[in-house]
């Protein structure tokens, strides 16, 4: 018997009582005529009638032809459907079947030796979090205060060792009159630090004493001239 089951599936009953599901693809289609025969449409819509009464189906085969019908006059029919698959193995990779039975593996994990992805038990990948390795460069500063303007060392990324230097100003002197004065560029200006200012250099405020000397030496100079 082969029953319509009103869901595009049919189900075959053997001689024997076993059962055989006929999935219906949508592309070929076994239509039920109600009197014990079957119109079989393939792919290109050629049409074929198959007559089951005292007909023995037999053979379903995998791969291609999914079913033989010998009829009762010795006649038969291969009913054939192209099938592809695709799994996924417990090793991470894929398995490709074509329509022509041939397996393809697609592996899906890098071989590269900074992978960090990993398979689980079931085939899936996943990050290894545990195991990431992120390169980073490291640079440095070395030296404290070092001779003339330089303040340290610097390397960068890439291993070159750069001298930081500072510019410092310093006032100097030897006999402790001369001074010396350098600047950031090193340039050198001496001047002398001796105090020789004389009282005319001082300026005098005569608003209050009535003077008229602008100076300290001439306001001197005005009193002594007064007494």
């Amino acid at each position: 018997a082969l029953a319509d089951n009103g869901d595009g599936t049919y189900t075959f009953t053997d001689a024997a009582g076993a059962t055989v599901l006929i999935t219906d693809t949508s592309v070929s289609t076994m239509q039920d005529n109600g009197d014990g025969t079957y119109t079989y449409t393939d792919e290109g819509g050629n049409a074929t009638t198959v007559n089951t009464n005292g007909v023995d189906i037999t053979n379903l085969i995998p791969g291609n032809r999914i079913a033989t019908i010998s009829e009762a006059d010795g006649n038969t029919y291969d009913i054939d459907e192209t099938v592809t698959s695709l799994g996924l193995r417990n090793d991470g990779s894929l398995d490709y079947r074509d329509e022509s039975n041939t397996n393809t593996n697609i592996p899906l994990v890098s071989t590269n030796a900074n992978n960090d992805i990993v398979v689980d038990a079931s085939g899936r990948l996943y990050l290894n979090v545990a195991s990431v390795t992120i390169a980073e460069t490291v640079t440095t500063i070395t030296g404290t205060l070092l001779t003339g303007n330089s303040i340290g060392t610097y390397n960068n990324e890439d291993g070159t060792p750069f001298t930081i230097n500072e510019s410092i100003t310093t006032l100097a002197t030897a006999d402790g009159t001369t001074f010396n004065y350098t600047s950031e560029d090193n340039t050198v200006t001496s001047f002398d630090g001796t105090d020789d200012q004389t009282a005319a250099e001082v300026t005098y405020d005569n608003t209050t004493s009535g003077l008229t000397a602008g100076d300290t030496q001439a306001a001197i100079d005005e009193l002594a001239a007064g007494s």
